[in-house]
């Protein structure tokens, strides 16, 4: 039996998240995760739960792209 050949190399793919204060412009957190929408939505509530505790600051509302479910993400900051 002889193996079947690869057409392409594997590959890994993930997507890097940023929580930003629009208002003046920072970077406040940074998670990589996986790229699907129920892990970037994760990554989102894993940002604002560490800004939160590190800095004591809670967004009042998020903004996001649509591609990559908004709608999951519209009910974090609540």
């Amino acid at each position: 039996m002889s193996p079947v050949p690869m057409r392409n190399a594997a590959f890994f793919a993930y997507a890097d998240n940023y929580l930003i204060d629009v208002k003046v412009g920072i970077i406040m957190d940074v998670e990589t995760s996986r790229a699907i929408r129920q892990a970037e939505v994760g990554a989102a509530r894993t940002m604002i739960e560490r800004t939160s505790e590190c800095f004591g600051i809670k967004p009042d509302w998020l903004a996001a792209d649509t591609a990559y479910g908004f709608r999951g993400q519209s009910r974090l900051a609540r």
